[in-house]
């Protein structure tokens, strides 16, 4: 910044900072808060398939503790247990193999993004679950 006698000159390249201030935190800006819906969007994506490993597992355990459990009360204490995921769009496929005396329990759950930039809709979270009793 130059020092002019005259004071209107001297305000006048203060102001000349600001904006060059002002254009460099735009483009700043876009990058920081793409960052920053991005790692939100990770974390919620890694949340929910923690979620659904979880569904899995109270599922297998479950049908383990009764083989001939409904997919509707599984679904019902699945929910009870694991809040963070509707229950209405988990998908659940149980195979009970008593010669074995195994439940394998396939979860699958539509997984949504808040802002589809990062991730586009129709990704699926899969999560298996084997069970010995």
């Amino acid at each position: 910044m130059r020092w002019y006698g005259n004071r209107r000159e001297r305000l006048h390249g203060v102001d000349r900072e600001r904006g060059a201030s002002a254009v460099e935190f735009a483009l700043v800006s876009v990058v920081l808060f793409t960052m920053l819906l991005g790692i939100i969007e990770v974390g919620r994506l890694l949340y929910l398939q923690n979620a659904v490993t979880a569904a899995a597992q109270e599922a297998a355990r479950a049908i383990a503790g009764n083989p001939g459990m409904s997919v509707d009360t599984v679904k019902v204490r699945v929910s009870r247990q694991v809040p963070a995921i509707n229950v209405d769009n988990l998908s659940l496929e149980i195979s009970v193999s008593k010669a074995k005396r195994e439940v394998v329990v396939k979860a699958t759950y539509p997984y949504e993004p808040i802002v589809p930039i990062v991730f586009s809709s129709g990704l699926q979270l899969r999560a298996t679950a084997r069970l010995r009793y």
